[in-house]
This record gives C-alpha cells, structure tokens and sequence, in this order.
C-alpha cells in the first residue's frame, strides 16, 4: 500500500488565460523536498498519477497545473479550495536540482515549466540568475512576476 501525504492549499489563484491555476501547497507533516522535484497525485480509480514539477516556497510546495476540461486529475485539482487537502507524494528528481556551487546560472523554461526555476530562484537569492521563458501571451507571465518581486531576498540577481 502507498503511503499518501497529505497537502493543505494555502493559496490559490483563479483560473486565468491558457487554463492555468497556481497552487501553494503547505505539507501536513513535515517533508523533505527541493524545487525541481516532482509531486505525484493519483485520483481513485485512476491507473497512472499525473506528475507535477515542484517549486519550493519557504515550507510551501509551488504547483502551476494547466486544466484541460475532460481531463479528470486537473479538473479535480483546480476545483480545490483554499483550506482543503489533497493527496500525493512528492518524489526526488536529483537530475533537476539546482547545481550546487554555481556563482552564475542561465534558465530556459516555457509555460507553466517555469515552477521549479521559481523555486531555485528563491532558495538560491545570492546566485547570479538569468531567466529566458517563453509563454503563449506576455500577460502569462504576470503571476510568476508577482512571485519573483514579492520575494525580497532575490534583490536584483535575477534577470527576466
């Protein structure tokens, strides 16, 4: 039998041009995870678990996922309210973390790709950093905007 954690939403945004809604996540229990790692969700009744890529947000799991109106795990994910819990596993994605001792990094990330970059940002403020994305409306880019300039620790080291 798999062992589920258990994830409170604490934010969630409306959803907003291409389909999309963010998430915060704030795990029950205490666990350990990195940005870049990837969070496993499965319905009951479903086969497969759709994997979601992870940025990390202080304590808080950072999830962006695209609803697509036929597709059962993100309509269930994005008719989630704050205050409720949903359940996954958050699993190590070693070949997607943050290198350890780079002064300078370059990202390249398009859409909702962007969550982990986000994350690496944040945990890394004193890396140089330099983002490159690439979204279908420069409006898209808004909510990730809010996250980098929110963040008082990231100062001026990250480009976009």
């Amino acid at each position: 039998m798999i062992n589920y954690d258990k994830f409170k939403i604490t934010k969630q945004t409306a959803l907003i041009s291409e389909n999309l809604v963010f998430l915060r996540l704030r795990p029950i229990k205490k666990i350990d995870f990195q940005s870049g790692d990837l969070m496993s969700i499965s319905l009951k009744g479903y086969k497969s678990p759709r994997l979601y890529r992870v940025g990390k947000l202080g304590k808080e799991i950072l999830l962006s996922i695209q609803w697509y109106p036929n597709e059962s795990c993100s309509s269930y994910i994005c008719s989630l309210n704050i205050g409720d819990t949903i359940q996954g596993i958050v699993k190590k994605n070693r070949q997607f973390h943050f290198p350890k001792k780079a002064t300078s990094v370059w990202y390249i990330a398009d859409g909702i790709g962007i969550v982990p970059y986000l994350g690496f940002a944040i945990e890394n403020h004193k890396t140089d950093l330099k983002l490159i994305w690439g979204g279908k409306t420069e409006s898209s880019f808004e909510y990730y905007r809010k996250i980098l300039e929110d963040t008082p620790l990231l100062g001026k080291n990250i480009n976009y």
